[in-house]
């Protein structure tokens, strides 16, 4: 059986689905797994595949031009189009700054790999003009870590209205601003929980909450405490290449979603099965009143959405990795 080296910078969501989630899925078939953010010789001698997480620093280039030489497959990993983040992002000064340096060197980074693994067909478009050889595959997740709960319909109480994302999202959070207002007015029962939002972007109001990050363990355990899941994205040439992951983390928990309709979410969605799609303002607000008023639809949609997520889970989908990998070739 073959060894897979797995080199990312730092331990993120993305190294978590992309690295970890795999990484623990192939060995459980027998292979032999590293998962580092410092490596030495003897790692790059024990492994039979090098896989990049988007780092592209000097050392790391000279480690895949070593794994090249000697007979190793390298393969870079990447679920971000970094060459269009939006002037809105906190990302974009750092990629952007001394004549954008740092994307020449992550694409010399995708040029030298053998192969490339990406999460989306358009973000393997952008890909495919430093490196012909680009496999898709769409983000898992791991059967033990999200299993199935089936939540109680809930006809009484408080009704929370949650996402959970990082401080990169204003522009697509800034499309139902007013929105979060009207529903907080209209329906004294409900809260709004925006995790790692910040707070400097609304209008103030007492039930609009901002939780903390939590830690990946504990993120199942924070999605169970929404009842309704949004996932809001501004239509935006650095989101066409965004993966669906969003919306497969809340319909794992049983959660009724309403996401932007955009191509990200158009096939993520079965409008008014699993969630709704919104393409306006008008249409945020009558699927939230959709939802809030009715729990047995919350409930249903919470239902379809979960049994649609099996087909995502890594058990179902570990063949695609062992492909990429070229382990299918033992």
């Amino acid at each position: 059986m073959k060894n897979i080296l797995y080199l990312t910078d730092k331990a993120s969501a993305t190294s978590w689905y992309r690295c970890d989630v795999p990484g623990a899925a192939l060995s459980k078939l027998g292979y032999g797994i590293k998962i580092l953010n410092n490596y030495n010789q003897n790692d790059l001698e024990w492994c039979d595949v090098l896989v990049i997480e988007r780092i592209y620093q000097i050392e790391v280039y000279n480690a895949v031009k070593w794994c090249n030489e000697h007979g190793r497959l390298t393969v870079f990993d990447i679920d971000d189009d970094y060459w269009n983040i939006h002037y809105t992002s906190p990302a974009f000064i750092p990629w952007h700054e001394n004549g954008g340096d740092k994307l020449a060197q992550l694409a010399k980074m995708i040029q030298v790999c053998q192969k490339v693994t990406t999460t989306t067909p358009a973000l393997a478009t952008i890909l495919r003009k430093f490196n012909s050889n680009v496999c898709v595959i769409s983000n898992n997740l791991p059967d033990e870590s999200w299993p199935y709960t089936l939540r109680p319909k809930k006809e009484n109480g408080t009704i929370v209205i949650g996402w959970a994302g990082s401080v990169t999202h204003f522009v697509d959070l800034q499309q139902i601003f007013h929105t979060f207002t009207q529903v907080l007015d209209t329906y004294p029962q409900t809260e709004i929980h925006l995790t790692v939002a910040s707070p400097e972007w609304f209008q103030p109001h007492e039930r609009l909450i901002f939780p903390e990050a939590v830690e990946t363990a504990d993120y199942r355990e924070l999605l169970l405490t929404y009842d309704i899941g949004i996932a809001p994205l501004a239509d935006i040439k650095f989101n066409e290449s965004k993966s669906d992951l969003k919306v497969l983390e809340y319909a794992a928990v049983g959660l009724p979603i309403i996401a932007s309709k955009v191509i990200t979410y158009n096939k993520a969605i079965v409008p008014g099965e699993t969630g709704f799609l919104a393409k306006n303002s008008k249409n945020w607000l009558k699927y939230f009143k959709l939802l809030i008023e009715d729990a047995e639809l919350r409930y249903q949609m919470g239902i379809n959405a979960r049994a649609w997520v099996e087909d995502r889970m890594i058990s179902n989908n570990i063949d695609k990795w062992i492909k990429a990998y070229n382990l299918d070739k033992d």
